[in-house]
Formats: structure tokens, sequence, C-alpha cells
């Protein structure tokens, strides 16, 4: 869209993300978030993408995007990581890592008291995200979801999914396809991508 931006990483493996700075930035721990140049700070990537394109969702755009978010690839990601790297596993689902975490956070929490509140409710929602779901579920989940954009832009015709135009599902679909194709590196749970689907990674 042309929009001017400065990017800075967030190492999520060192658990950057619960960092004093990045916690008053973006209060649920989100990975992304934006900060504008009227200083308004946007936190998940849907919110994001709106904030681009500076208008809101089309009816169809919105079916195509609920659609998106209904599963996440990062729960894809996570599980064949966690299914094909043994050590990943151990680490993951050790009780010793779930108190390290709450160690940390509860620290965290004493050394800026002005995000207790916030951290408190990061400690409540951790984990659950990714740990409550199964591997198998996830991946049939995002399976009917290539299958049901598959079957759209043949109805469509292309190139796109709403047709002539790249629209904002676009971008997402696009970013979420490429992070399924490095899960299915993995070969713990392979997502098919119809021949229609890679035809259309390969054109964006």
């Amino acid at each position: 869209r042309g929009v001017r931006f400065t990017s800075q990483y967030v190492s999520m493996p060192s658990m950057e993300q619960l960092a004093p700075w990045y916690m008053r930035l973006s209060p649920a721990g989100q990975i992304p978030a934006l900060r504008t140049a009227a200083g308004e700070t946007v936190t998940d990537s849907r919110s994001i993408v709106s904030w681009a394109y500076g208008t809101d969702e089309t009816p169809n755009e919105k079916e195509l995007l609920d659609l998106l978010y209904a599963e996440c690839p990062g729960s894809l990601a996570f599980l064949t990581g966690e299914a094909t790297l043994r050590l990943l596993k151990v680490m993951v689902r050790s009780p010793a890592k779930r108190l390290m975490l709450t160690r940390k956070i509860r620290r965290l929490q004493s050394e800026n008291p002005d995000l207790h509140g916030i951290y408190e409710k990061k400690l409540a929602a951790m984990s659950a995200k990714h740990f409550t779901k199964s591997l198998s579920d996830v991946q049939a989940r995002i399976q009917a979801t290539v299958d049901r954009l598959d079957a759209q832009l043949e109805r469509n015709g292309g190139p796109w999914l709403l047709g002539a135009s790249f629209c904002r599902a676009d971008v997402v679909a696009v970013a979420q396809l490429q992070w399924v194709q490095r899960c299915n590196e993995y070969g713990a749970a392979p997502v098919v991508l119809p021949e229609g689907v890679r035809a259309y990674l390969a054109r964006a």
C-alpha cells in the first residue's frame, strides 16, 4: 500500500514480548504491533491490515477474513515443530518450563508495579492459545480453510480471492499460506495445497 515504516524485531524465543517496553506498547503481549505516527497502537494483524487500507472491511472481505482467522497457523507451526523436535516437546510440556515462565512474569510484575494488572492477564492467558489444541484438529481446520480458498479462486476465476483486485483478504491469505508451506517442511501434519492455491501463491 506504499506505507512507509520502520520495523523492530521482537524475539519470541527469548520471550522479548514480555519485556516491559513491549507490554506498554502491546498490553496483551501480542505480536505484531504497530505504533502509528499519531501515537496510536494497533496490536493485531487484522487491525493492522485495516489500518493500512484506511477503510472498513467489505462484507466479502469480512467473510474471508473470518475464515482465515478462525484458526491460527501459528498453532500449526508450534504443534508441528513440537511433534518433530523431541527437545522442543520436552521443553514446552515440562512443568519446570511453566514454573519458569510464571516466575519470570511475577518478577516483572514486582519490578514494574504499573504493569501488575497487565502481567496478571498475560499469566492467566499464557499457553491457552496453542497448548490446549491437538495437532490433528488444527491440521483439519486449516485444511478446510485452504480447500475453501481454492474453491473461492475457482468460483471467481482469479487471479485473486475477490476477482481482479488484490485485497486485504489476499494480504492475510498469502501470509498464512506461506506459513503453512513452512509447516509442511516438518512433515508431521502436512496440509495439501491444491494446484490452484499453489498458482495463487506464485502470483502473489
